[in-house]
């Protein structure tokens, strides 16, 4: 059994929300330390550029930038936005090395024995205006949520391999390969773009379709009856100056079949619309009635 460094350096306040966890599962996950290195973020990033099973995880948003200047996958999360998520295989970006005091504080005066326990310390503070452990429980819960986010393998690259906290984890650097994964096919890229979508991960959507499907929009702005109606108020402003709306106006009502438009324009003397309804109106059989067609306000 393994104490995590939290509890071996602050304690546990109850035994409802503090406990040891047992993996029930069989199969055997791998856990590597690899140098922020060119060479290593290269390979690193050629295996996992193109696969929906590889994700990065940075700290903080504001550290993404820095992720995706070494790794072009689009699944580049905060912890924040990983929550949730699970992904075969893990790449944890200069996490720890990123705020090396702070993880420096979370594993002060911790040993590797204190962490080689089958039960847990359940106690308070002893000094009562002692506030570290609300200080730091963001660094150490934001580690657990990014390290979990793995299921078979977990890749920490650190610029600072030698860090306290990554010697009390039984981490050494590894020089082994990583293996070339299969590129996931443009349907996998889809799904994946449509399960963040769903999940509210705007973002690594977006740049899953920008990237990988390499959506490009029409050179046209796209006719809806949001755009119409904004289109109609401008269009039948005697005031304003601009031709663009009132032809705007007159192609989609022409291509729809909405005759009330075209005769609107013709009354505020747009020549187009003139010269299909002359005298500003359409069929006339008699002095009040028009041969149905819809009005649009």
């Amino acid at each position: 059994m393994f104490t995590p460094p939290k509890q071996a350096r602050f304690g546990s306040v109850d035994r409802e929300s503090n406990f040891l966890v047992h993996s029930t599962s069989g199969d055997a996950g791998e856990v590597r330390l690899m140098p922020f290195k060119d060479a290593v973020t290269k390979q690193l990033d050629a295996v996992s550029r193109m696969s929906v099973k590889h994700a990065v995880i940075v700290l903080r948003d504001e550290d993404k930038s820095a992720a995706r200047a070494n790794f072009r996958t689009p699944l580049v999360f905060s912890v924040h936005e990983a929550k949730g998520l699970e992904y075969p295989h893990v790449i944890l970006f200069d996490i720890v090395s990123g705020q090396r005091a702070a993880y420096s504080e979370v594993c002060d005066g911790v040993s590797a024995k204190d962490l080689n326990s089958d039960e847990l310390d359940y106690r308070r503070a002893r000094d009562k205006g002692d506030k570290s452990l609300e200080l730091y429980k963001f660094y150490v819960n934001a580690l657990y949520v990014a390290m979990t986010r793995a299921v078979q393998t977990l890749t920490f690259v650190e610029s600072d391999t030698t860090h306290p906290l990554l010697a009390l984890l039984e981490l050494h650097v590894s020089d082994a390969q990583v293996a070339a994964g299969q590129a996931s096919s443009k349907d996998e890229w889809e799904q994946e773009a449509r399960k963040l979508e769903l999940q509210g991960k705007q973002e690594q959507a977006q740049r899953i379709r920008d990237t990988i499907l390499q959506f490009k929009p029409v050179p046209w702005t796209p006719w809806s009856q949001t755009l119409m109606v904004d289109f109609a108020a401008k269009a039948l402003d005697r005031n304003n100056p601009s031709a663009k709306p009132r032809q705007a106006l007159l192609d989609y009502a022409l291509w729809h079949g909405q005759q009330a438009w075209v005769e609107k324009l013709a009354r505020i003397h747009f020549q187009p619309a003139r010269s299909l309804a002359p005298d500003g109106e359409f069929g006339w059989i008699g002095p009040n009635a028009r041969l149905g067609f819809q009005d649009v306000e």
